[in-house]
């Protein structure tokens, strides 16, 4: 079993003398049941669909064959997604694909200095030709510094989330924010993005004899990676699901 077999890429991809021929890597998802149940991030879907219709390319989740034991990669075209309710940042697809996942939801108390992972695809994460086709996940373990809810919020709508102690690279939107435990771990969370704050800390202004002004500011800059928190969505029951719930899903 291969970590790729149930946290995948999400890639634009062309068929090339039959081939699939991967173009670019939009982002990650990752599966919840062993019967090709998987979340990943809205935007990613969204942004992953304009691009393919932009560069007539193909949306595919690139997956381990053999139901996850192969080396070698497959890709499965996206068929059919749903978007969870705003402000959610989340969305859900379901796939012929079968392979036995070791991650799913839980009722988990979560507070600050929670120890959390995550893990998914850079941007740059690809390599190699499509016959030897390397794709080289990042991994994060850290801790949840605060957790946001959504009348933190400044300059969009949140729904409750988790910021973390890590930034997260373009490309690991829609992995997941997970606690580990026996025998499969718990998902928390989906990973949207990292942010940035800008404070300003100090600023001197000097006007020189000539009338010149002269302005020095002194910025506070934090970064920091958001998650946006899974488990006010465990009662959800997309269309795609046919009346089960996103928590019945797992079981």
């Amino acid at each position: 079993m291969f970590l790729q077999s149930y946290v995948f890429p999400i890639c634009l991809y062309r068929l090339i003398d039959g081939k699939a021929n991967i173009q670019e890597l939009i982002g990650s998802g990752f599966f919840i049941n062993d019967r090709g149940c998987f979340l990943t991030a809205k935007h990613v879907i969204e942004s992953a669909i304009t691009n393919a219709n932009a560069k007539e390319c193909l949306v595919g989740l690139v997956l381990k064959g053999e139901k996850g034991k192969s080396k070698e990669s497959v890709i499965c075209e996206l068929k059919d997604y749903e978007f969870a309710p705003d402000p959610y940042d989340i969305s859900i697809g379901v796939i012929n694909y079968h392979c036995e996942s070791f991650l799913t939801l839980g009722e988990k108390n979560v507070e600050p200095w929670q120890d959390v992972a995550t893990y998914g695809y850079p941007l740059h994460a690809v390599s190699g030709s499509p016959e030897s086709l390397r794709l080289n996940l990042r991994c994060h373990k850290d801790y949840v510094q605060r957790l946001l809810k959504p009348e933190d919020a400044t300059l969009m709508p949140i729904p409750d989330s988790f910021e973390l102690s890590f930034l997260l690279a373009r490309g690991l939107s829609g992995s997941p924010l997970f606690i580990h435990q026996q025998p499969k771990d718990i998902v928390i969370g989906v990973c949207v993005g990292s942010f940035r704050t800008e404070l300003i800390e100090d600023e001197h202004l000097e006007v020189m004899d000539n009338g010149n002004e002269y302005k020095e500011t002194k910025l506070k800059i934090e970064e920091y990676g958001v998650a946006h928190d899974i488990r006010p969505l465990h009662s959800w029951k997309p269309k795609i699901l046919n009346g089960t719930s996103l928590f019945d899903a797992t079981i």
